[in-house]
């Protein structure tokens, strides 16, 4: 029997898990005993002898005995409660197996596809002590297979989830709901068999080890919803609007200005590539314009994209688990896994980036007025939802198009989430509401970002009461933020960060992460501190701009080596928590807290200094002008980046195996990269920049084109720390050099 069962039979020790925090639970039980690794080195000399024991069957040939197993099995299917169909195809498939060791030849060619069938599963592999992630057999083996005999008989790919054996010589009770892991192997099953057949035809193969579910792959191209042809429809639209006034506004309108036109054909040049483009691609600056804000949102989001990439790795799982585990061991690679301080930029960059717009020329007629809070939140709103909610249904409608493989990540689930709980994203409420179901789990920053927004009058107010004032309001927001992380670390045990890996485990109480995320990864009311330090010292550059600021070159050195140093403790000083330190609660609160102020702070020296003219040769560094495009894209480039880096991890056929963390950025970032922000450019020109100029059209149609120059001041829309810090050029696009024809059509 287990000559024709071989592969299915021994299971791996590891497998792609949607709750990462359940295997780190189990593991840091498993760590804390002492015959771990004595139980770890006795499952694998179990392991090896069986699968050597069934190697030497298979070299050797089938037995007698072993057919009649088979017979065996054949015999007593009817009892397993299969549907008729299922039934015929799995009789079909074993009859034609063991027909295939038949000394006839006509038989072999007839019945060899059964034996593509069971070598389209996924077969054991080294590094089985590495906690071997997935098997994963071979996809198009699988759907290729054809019975001569048999026109009508097929097969899929699926994936089983099955208690381990790791799990049954570690803990021999172990179920699917105690498993240390549970592990993923690829099978190829009879395309009529559905997957609740297939556990039980696995289960009844070998009962050692327990199959907990099935799911299998879609081989055909999913159907064309309702969604798709939604989406589709206004991409469409969008696509014919961009090609109509590009042709418009480069052959027909040429040099004249977009404004002198009537309402009808300033709609249809909104959506000009042509202008649109060149106002992307524009690196001219404006006095008083902070010009290194472009440099820090670019390096920010590659910081994201960064840590995104290994994260998603990491969730799809490696080959060799341990080893990627043990990343946390060498101290650089935390410029990478503790990436977490990129999201603190934005939240500081939003912060900065609003106080100096708004106090741009504040006058208390203009802050007293309604219509200044209306455009205030009308704005914003506009601003950033025509491209986010967009690409939500993009998201929606292609995602599963564009993942048609092996790789089985978390589609089903994320495209569930959307459709119960869009609505939340829309409302900007997703971070706090169905959190744990979120759709786009990266769209809680925008939700938070917004709803710091929402309460920034309070502290906008203040400032401009009186510059004491504010500072006053300003530090109780600090002192308030950070008195409540310290509850909720005192109440819930928290983790320092959000990785949560066995090896930074330090208490025995376990504290469960989605509780973290909710109550202070997510939470607004925490991650404020950056946004006030940003609003505070975009009000003090506002405030004191025509003040030039004298500081002894020593004492300006000193204070860039006192921001680096505080930077750099911010993202290296939890090396030995991640090596096994024995932080407390106190310990941990107080860094989650003070790490993202100090990080800040160091943030807000470094624009200080450069906008105050001692930077020396970093401001040269940081000012060039090939960051201003790429800043202007950072919010299209955060909306598509996750999106990027999952179509690209779906498209392996093979278990990705952890090499060292550069690797993982050479080979999987820097491609999700280069390929996110051509994505961000393209949708950009179609949602981001258009629906911007419609939006400024609407405001100038409600209150005039007058009134809406003297509230110019009051265009905050673009105070967000992904999105661009001020309008663009809407002249600039004499900046591509295209020769245009010298007639008018």
């Amino acid at each position: 029997m287990r000559f024709l069962f071989f592969f299915l039979c021994l299971f791996c020790a590891s497998a792609y898990s949607q709750d990462i925090h359940l295997l780190s639970k189990a593991l840091k039980k498993l760590s804390h005993s002492s015959r771990f690794n004595e139980s770890l080195q006795r499952a694998n000399f179990e392991i090896q002898a069986e699968a050597l024991s069934s190697i030497n069957n298979l070299l050797s040939g089938p037995s007698v005995q072993q057919f009649s197993a088979v017979n065996e099995f054949l015999a007593n299917i009817g009892s397993l409660n299969l549907t008729e169909s299922c039934q015929k195809d799995v009789v079909f498939w074993l009859g034609s197996f063991a027909a295939f060791f038949t000394n006839q030849s006509n038989s072999k060619t007839d019945n060899q596809f059964a034996l593509q069938q069971l070598d389209a599963f996924g077969k054991p592999p080294a590094d089985l002590l590495q906690f071997e992630s997935q098997w994963m057999g071979s996809w198009e083996e699988c759907l290729s297979v054809k019975a001569p005999k048999n026109a009508q008989y097929k097969t899929k790919y699926c994936w089983t989830q099955i208690v381990s054996p790791l799990n049954v010589l570690l803990i021999p009770s172990a179920q699917c709901d105690s498993a240390i892991m549970p592990a993923n192997t690829a099978t190829c099953m009879p395309a009529t068999c559905s997957e609740s057949e297939i556990v039980t035809l696995l289960n009844q193969i070998n009962s050692k080890f327990h199959v907990c579910s099935a799911q299998c792959r879609e081989s055909d191209p999913p159907p064309r919803d309702g969604a798709f042809w939604a989406v589709s429809a206004i991409l469409i639209l969008v696509s014919a609007l961009v090609i109509l006034g590009s042709f418009v506004d480069y052959f027909i309108v040429r040099d004249q200005k977009h404004k002198d036109f009537n309402t009808s054909m300033r709609l249809l040049l909104a959506f000009s590539m042509y202008t649109n483009g060149a106002e992307i691609l524009n690196t001219k600056t404006r006095e008083g314009q902070i010009d290194v804000v472009h440099c820090i949102r670019f390096f920010s989001m590659i910081w994201v994209m960064a840590a995104h990439s290994f994260s998603l790795s990491f969730m799809t799982g490696y080959d060799n688990m341990l080893s990627a585990i043990d990343a946390l061991k060498y101290f650089f690679n935390l410029l990478i896994l503790n990436g977490f301080y990129s999201v603190d930029s934005f939240f500081f960059l939003s912060g900065l980036l609003l106080t100096y717009l708004f106090f741009k020329e504040a006058t208390p007629k203009r802050v007293k007025s309604p219509v200044t809070w209306i455009l205030f939140y009308f704005h914003r709103f506009l601003r950033l939802t025509p491209p986010y909610m967009m690409f939500i249904g993009f998201y929606v409608a292609y995602l599963k198009h564009f993942t048609i493989g092996p790789t089985e990540l978390q589609e089903d689930a994320m495209m569930e989430n959307c459709q119960d709980n869009w609505w939340t994203n829309i409302l900007y409420i997703n971070n706090l509401v169905h959190d744990k179901k979120m759709c786009y789990s990266i769209t809680w920053y925008l939700a938070a970002d917004m709803q710091m927004y929402v309460f920034s009058p309070i502290l906008l107010i203040a400032l401009f009461i009186n510059h004491w004032i504010g500072l006053a309001v300003g530090v109780g927001i600090l002192a308030i933020s950070t008195g409540a992380n310290y509850g909720t670390f005192y109440k819930y045990h928290f983790y320092p960060t959000m990785i949560y890996l066995p090896t930074v485990m330090a208490e025995d109480k376990e504290s469960d992460m989605s509780d973290f995320a909710r109550l202070n990864y997510f939470a607004a009311w925490i991650r404020c501190l950056p946004y006030v330090v940003g609003m505070l010292t975009g009000y003090y550059l506002r405030k004191f701009q025509n003040k030039r600021v004298k500081i002894h070159p020593l004492l300006a050195l000193a204070g860039w080596g006192m921001a680096f140093a505080c930077a750099f403790g911010c993202v290296f000083g939890i090396f030995d928590y991640y090596n096994g330190a024995d932080w407390s609660v106190l310990a941990r609160a107080s860094y989650n807290n003070f790490s993202r102020l100090g990080w800040s702070l160091s943030l807000a020296f470094v624009v200080i200094a450069c906008q105050k003219g001692f930077a020396g040769p970093i401001k040269n560094v940081m000012s060039l002008k090939i960051f201003t495009p790429l800043g202007r894209l950072t919010y299209c480039a955060y909306l598509t980046h996750y999106f990027i880096v999952y179509v690209y991890l779906s498209m392996r056929r093979n278990p990705l195996h952890f090499v060292s963390v550069f690797e993982n950025y050479v080979h999987t970032a820097v491609p999700c990269i280069v390929i996110s922000y051509l994505f961000a450019l393209l949708w950009s020109l179609m949602f981001e920049v258009p629906f911007g100029k419609l939006e400024k059209m609407v405001i100038e149609g409600l209150l005039g084109k007058e009134s809406t120059k003297q509230r110019r001041s009051y265009d905050v829309k673009d105070a967000n720390g992904v999105a661009p810090a001020e309008p663009i050029d809407l002249e600039a696009k004499n900046a591509w050099s295209i020769p245009r024809p010298t007639v008018r059509l």
